[in-house]
């Protein structure tokens, strides 16, 4: 279980963070800097399933990690989508 929790902060926490800082770096503005944010910080499955499927994991660890992510994804979102809606993230231009 602490991996999968490792994996789940890496993913609805951290990743978010990394994004807001990559779209600093490059210059994103308005709704290419709010996509980037928010599409970086989407649920595991795609990603796990891709990852599973070139290195083989064990199947048990990919369910716990999408399943784990899904249920805590609509809380991370939640606030993720006001924070950056709000302009703390930084100003919005079109």
């Amino acid at each position: 279980l602490p991996v999968v929790g490792s994996a789940t902060i890496v993913r609805l926490l951290i990743t978010p963070v990394l994004a807001f800082a990559g779209a600093n770096l490059v210059g994103l503005s308005g709704v290419a800097r709010q996509a980037a944010i928010l599409q970086a910080s989407t649920l595991a499955a795609g990603l796990t399933t891709i990852l599973a499927i070139e290195y083989a994991p064990p199947p048990r660890f990919v369910t716990s990690v999408v399943v784990t992510s899904t249920l805590l994804s609509p809380v991370t979102l939640s606030v993720l989508i006001a924070w950056v809606q709000s302009g703390v993230a930084g100003p919005v231009r079109s």
